[in-house]
């Protein structure tokens, strides 16, 4: 935090105040663990990772990038490679010997996670903005209702075609809500969006008996019955790129 330009003051305020109120220490644990599972998408993961690798407030708010590969049958070699050669990046490579799903699969990873702020992301996925760290942190942290944050979900578009992608929007109502900065809403995205581990182990971790799909509404309404938010926020954006490889997880 030392030296940092006038213009980023009041963004570090906003990242210490919330520090304080969810009791982590700036100096021992960073904020963030970002999660990752994969699976036979190799090529998608080594643009995520370098993706990842660019962006701002590493140092400062990254605790760890756990991937977890859920027992892929190709050959990831060319990522472990790049996680080597980038040991600036706190990258947690893990390897299951058996196929766990989608719920087991992030259930794993999570609870391997050290940090406050679970951020989960499909590994066919980039950033579009480089402040993204900073900003899932304010996006908690800027909460002025009584009822606390529990998960916030992304806007998720196309990687080609930088259109929304509708089956990603955590609402009914589409055409309503599309341009909303933010707006309370019943379920998460699975593709990307940010939950407190706390909050997250006070519901209970994802339902396994989801192998694929449907794990999402299943904790949202979890989430909502312990009174806790979900929170859409425009400002957090993924390119999806919608592989159609390693759909068994």
């Amino acid at each position: 935090m030392e030296n940092l330009p006038r213009k980023n003051w009041s963004k570090s305020l906003e990242i210490i105040q919330f520090c304080k109120v969810n009791k982590i220490n700036l100096y021992k644990l960073k904020p963030i663990s970002i999660v990752i599972i994969t699976y036979n998408r190799p090529v998608d993961l080594l643009a995520l990772l370098r993706n990842i690798a660019n962006l701002h407030n590493l140092e400062s708010l990254l605790e760890e990038v756990i991937i977890f590969n859920n027992n892929s049958t190709v050959d990831y070699d060319a990522v472990k490679k790049f996680i080597q050669e980038h040991p600036f990046v706190p990258y947690r490579y893990i390897e299951s010997e058996v196929n766990l799903g989608v719920s087991g699969g992030r259930n794993a990873a999570t609870r391997n996670a050290t940090a406050p702020i679970l951020f989960l992301i499909d590994d066919d996925v980039e950033f579009f903005d480089r402040d993204v760290l900073s900003r899932v942190v304010s996006a908690f942290e800027n909460d002025s209702e009584q009822r606390r944050i529990g998960a916030v979900s992304f806007k998720v578009i196309y990687y080609d075609t930088r259109e929304m992608q509708v089956n990603a929007f955590p609402h009914k109502q589409f055409r309503k809500r599309r341009e909303m900065e933010a707006f309370n809403t019943y379920y998460y995205a699975g593709c990307a969006h940010a939950l407190l581990k706390d909050v997250l182990e006070k519901a209970g971790y994802l339902e396994e008996r989801f192998f694929y799909g449907m794990e999402e509404y299943d904790l949202s309404y979890r989430l909502l019955d312990l009174n806790y938010r979900i929170v859409y926020n425009n400002s957090l954006v993924v390119l999806h790129k919608e592989s159609p490889l390693g759909r068994i997880t």
